[in-house]
């Protein structure tokens, strides 16, 4: 992309992060979010599946599957987002940690990879 479709198209992707991700993982990004946070959110990728939304996808995740790990805005959209999703996990299942909610085997790293990955997994498939 070039010129004015580029900035359009970047436009388009700073929109959706701040109105789509926000909404959807928001509430993962709260100070005190555990996991009933992850469970809401799973929970409501699950019924978002089988709703009007459905085979939509992810704005940002498509745009991972289509450019790869090449950024024509400069801008790094992609990267700031995956980035943004591996810490709401990590913050969240630290948070469950500390609440005794998790197991003290559970790599709190490993396994916010685990669930963007998983996520993102599932924007492809939808």
């Amino acid at each position: 992309m070039v010129g004015d479709d580029q900035r359009q198209f970047d436009a388009a992707l700073a929109r959706y992060d701040d109105e789509v991700v926000d909404r959807n993982f928001g509430p993962l990004e709260h100070a005190e979010a555990g996991l009933a946070e992850i469970r809401a959110l799973l929970e409501f990728f699950a019924a978002a599946s089988r709703g009007p939304a459905a085979g939509r996808g992810c704005l940002l995740c498509n745009t991972a599957v289509e450019l790869g790990p090449d950024d024509p805005s400069g801008a790094g959209f992609v990267q700031k987002y995956f980035q943004r999703l591996t810490k709401a996990f990590r913050k969240a299942l630290n948070n469950a940690r500390h609440a005794g909610d998790l197991r003290r085997s559970v790599k709190p790293r490993e396994e916010a990879d685990f669930f963007t990955a998983s996520v993102l997994g599932l924007f492809v498939m939808l």
